[in-house]
């Protein structure tokens, strides 16, 4: 869960695209920071209809806290997704299709993909081939096409800011990886990193406007708010959801904070709107949005939906 600016700003974007409400039960497990699930209930309550559907609020590997928390959902009034958590019986795909027809299968991050496999398939076989499979954290390509999935999710849009790694998307492979740990790339190194990339990888900076040398010596390359390979990266994530959803796969880009809510639809406005991307326009225009969102909120949040409309209106 997240701020009152977050949630106001993600409901605007539920206007004009499919949001999932995810409580960050991974996250919170991750970080060893528990959900209060009476204030995750409140928040349910107050923006299920605006969204595509919500997801129950489970605990990582818990089976029995994850069961007492969706009691609690359903006797609120509640429909949420049910989570087949890691530990659960199959069986339990029975009972859960019938509280919603969209079932999420956790197990999917860290795992082999013979494992994740199985789990999807035997959740699929044992709900009678009546759940619309929602895979938590994982949209592995080609797997994704070849499983009984019908949608998912992922947060490897952000590892470029975050760890200076990027993607191009090929539709006949997916996300390939063209370059890791460009986070540390300064002026001093800026020259000899550009001559040691792939053709492939250049090509891509400079299809895409970034002037790596520049961008690498202004400290802007990678791990920085709106950095050339985190919005190239971004940009790959978001043409592989597009081709997914050609395939009727349903894909989400898993948001966890109001700065990468910004940056991903900015990127997708140059990337339909003002196409194709370029990413000196774009940087340029993000800076301009963050300081009127600083300035003004309520002015930014009309510019906000505006360029919502512009997208959506190009896709």
């Amino acid at each position: 869960m997240q701020g009152k600016d977050f949630l106001q700003y993600a409901m605007l974007y539920a206007k004009y695209f499919d949001v999932l409400i995810d409580s960050g039960a991974f996250s919170a497990y991750s970080l060893g920071k528990p959900i209060d699930l009476n204030t995750y209930i409140m928040y349910c309550r107050e923006y299920y209809s605006k969204c595509w559907q919500y997801i129950m609020l489970d605990e990582v590997k818990n089976v029995k806290q994850s069961m007492k928390n969706l009691d609690s959902m359903l006797s609120a009034g509640l429909k949420p997704m049910p989570v087949l958590v890691d530990g659960m019986e199959y069986s339990l795909m029975k009972d859960f299709v019938k509280i919603n027809e969209y079932i999420c299968v956790a197990g999917g991050v860290g795992t082999s993909d013979k494992r994740a496999h199985y789990r999807y398939q035997q959740a699929f076989k044992y709900s009678e081939g009546k759940a619309k499979i929602h895979a938590l954290g994982f949209l592995r390509f080609p797997d994704i096409f070849q499983l009984p999935i019908y949608s998912g999710d992922s947060s490897s849009y952000t590892a470029g800011m975050r760890f200076g790694i990027m993607s191009e998307f090929e539709p006949k492979k997916g996300l390939v990886t063209r370059c890791k740990a460009l986070g540390n790339v300064n002026s001093t190194s800026a020259k000899s990193v550009w001559a040691s990339l792939s053709e492939e990888t250049r090509s891509y900076f400079i299809r895409s406007g970034v002037d790596f040398i520049k961008e690498a010596s202004n400290g802007n390359l990678a791990r920085n708010m709106f950095s050339a390979v985190g919005v190239l990266n971004i940009q790959s994530s978001i043409k592989y959801s597009l081709y997914c959803n050609n395939f009727n796969k349903k894909t989400f880009l898993a948001v966890s904070g109001l700065a990468w809510l910004f940056t991903i639809v900015y990127t997708y406005k140059h990337m339909t709107v003002n196409k194709p991307l370029n990413y000196t326009e774009a940087k340029k225009e993000f800076f301009q949005f963050n300081d009127l969102y600083k300035s003004n909120k309520t002015l930014a949040l009309k510019e906000f939906e505006h360029v919502l409309y512009q997208i959506k209106s190009s896709v």
